[in-house]
């Protein structure tokens, strides 16, 4: 999939990966990057469209609005992993930042970025503070596994702000990545359209490079708009066959996954109980079911 590349640290790639997305979203984020890019001719940007149905008009707006921009129109939606695959194929430094339409940055870290890279060698990932809307903390990194143990595990670090790769994965919407390590895992599982790439990644990363380092700095964020975005089965079996594809790649028990997803579900009913959340108890009830009517599909 990916090409021997000569390592060029002297700069950062962006990659923004696209899929009918919003012109004025895309018109933020872009602006917001170059606003507050500290390394100059040092920082390119590279926007992927996934076979948007507004493709034409986004790669016109693209490159009458910004001439330095790399255009990459994809003829298919393959998916999150395969759109950002071909982004960090054509990036031209070692160190890339994978950042979502919908971000936006608010602060320079760039030149931070490259040289949290160059002093250690061994970091693959490095994560940065999540705030919403409010400029309120949300949740910047997810629990690795989903299990009660995990569950409570993650309540904690949450609240401490405390990230420990046993047990947590950095958050996809924005974040920074060593090429090479990602070219030696095979970049993204293509198998894998949406959601479950971060676990992927993490995984990947741990098994090629057991000693490698990856972390989170607080002292950095950027801007995530809390989504209002409905709960959905579809949305949910999607999740769900993306987490039980990763297990059977990591050769987990299968029998063993399905009872801790149980679990897990079972706990977070008792969780949003507590909280009076009646809508995330259906839901999670909902998922529940399609566990067990999905097990041996």
């Amino acid at each position: 999939m990916f090409p021997d590349i000569k390592v060029n640290k002297d700069g950062i790639s962006a990659v923004l990966l696209t899929y009918n997305t919003p012109l004025e979203l895309v018109k933020k984020c872009v602006d917001a990057i170059l606003h507050h890019n500290d390394i100059g001719e040092g920082l390119e940007i590279i926007l992927v469209d996934n076979n948007s149905d507004n493709q034409v008009e986004l790669q016109n707006f693209v490159e009458t609005n910004y001439k330095d921009v790399i255009f990459i129109a994809n003829s298919i939606n393959g998916g999150y992993g395969a759109g950002n695959n071909l982004g960090i194929n054509n990036a031209k430094y070692e160190h890339v930042l994978l950042i979502n339409p919908d971000v936006e940055l608010v602060e320079p870290f760039f030149s931070w970025a490259r040289n949290e890279f160059i002093k250690d060698p061994k970091l693959n990932i490095l994560g940065i503070q999540q705030v919403n809307q409010y400029n309120k903390k949300t949740h910047s990194f997810i629990q690795r596994r989903l299990t009660r143990a995990d569950f409570v595990i993650n309540q904690l670090l949450q609240k401490l702000n405390i990230f420990i790769p046993q047990y947590a994965v950095v958050s996809g919407a924005c974040f920074f990545l060593r090429k090479s390590s990602f070219i030696a895992i095979g970049g993204y599982d293509e198998n894998i359209f949406l959601y479950g790439e971060e676990r992927y990644l993490h995984e990947s990363m741990l098994s090629q490079f057991p000693d490698c380092h990856i972390k989170m700095d607080f002292s950095k964020s950027y801007k995530h708009p809390i989504s209002n975005r409905k709960f959905s089965l579809k949305t949910a079996r999607l999740a769900l066959d993306s987490y039980r594809y990763l297990n059977k790649k990591l050769r987990r028990d299968t029998a063993r996954v399905e009872k801790e997803l149980i679990t897990y579900h079972k706990t977070l009913i008792l969780f949003y109980s507590l909280k009076n959340k009646k809508q995330e108890v259906a839901n999670n009830r909902s998922i529940i079911e399609l566990i067990e009517k999905t097990q041996n599909s």
